[in-house]
């Protein structure tokens, strides 16, 4: 499984989990968050502990596995041979850095989830089924730079909006504010899976190439 997940700092009541809006929050605050449907033990206020993001990621392995049989299945059938390994696009080296953590706690991108996969050849039969480079048992150094480069320019730039965001709702007390900032949390979640689907082929044609000229 990819690294471990770190704990988030909140407010804690009585049942010993988190809170995003704690009691001084509400007592404050309380009428504009009602207005939006949102009460201090609401799933949405209450933050997930390590246990929460560790289970998030054993269900999304589970269900990668699954999706491996599947298909393991379906080519033995019709090709009578299944030798693939998942090729992880953000590999280990993303996920263990603050910045991984970040995609599972804020945006909800599990590493076995399908945007994150190609599932590659490990032997030449299969390869020729597949149509697919042979798996490179490893992670590609330049591509893993590449992501993290980008990733963290994203964490950097949701770290300064939760910032600015912040300070802006204390001072004028606009639940719109809060809303704006999620919105722009989902468009920067929908950019992510965009550009992963962009790169991921390119990154697949480059290792076929490597592969060829080798």
């Amino acid at each position: 499984m990819f690294g471990k997940r770190k704990s988030v700092e909140a407010a804690v009541r009585s049942d010993d989990r988190r809170r995003i809006f704690d009691e001084a929050d509400f007592a404050r605050h309380g009428e504009l968050f009602r207005a939006t449907g949102l009460g201090i033990d609401d799933p949405r206020n209450v933050v997930e502990t390590r246990a929460d993001f560790d289970r998030l990621i054993a269900q999304s392995l589970q269900a990668q596995e699954l999706r491996r049989q599947g298909i393991e299945a379906e080519l033995l059938a019709r090709h009578g041979c299944n030798n693939i390994r998942p090729f992880f696009l953000f590999s280990e080296g993303v996920y263990k850095t603050q910045a991984g953590d970040w995609l599972i706690r804020v945006m909800r991108l599990m590493p076995y989830d399908d945007w994150n996969i190609t599932y590659l050849p490990m032997d030449a039969k299969t390869a020729a089924a597949l149509q697919l480079p042979l798996h490179p048992q490893c992670s590609i150094g330049p591509i893993e730079e590449l992501i993290n480069s980008r990733i963290s320019a994203l964490w950097d730039q949701f770290r300064e909006a939760l910032g600015r965001s912040r300070v802006e709702f204390e001072r004028t007390q606009d639940i719109e504010i809060l809303a704006r900032f999620n919105g722009g949390v989902d468009r920067m979640r929908a950019g992510i899976l965009a550009w992963a689907g962009e790169i991921s082929p390119m990154v697949i044609a480059l290792i076929a190439d490597v592969q060829k000229k080798a």
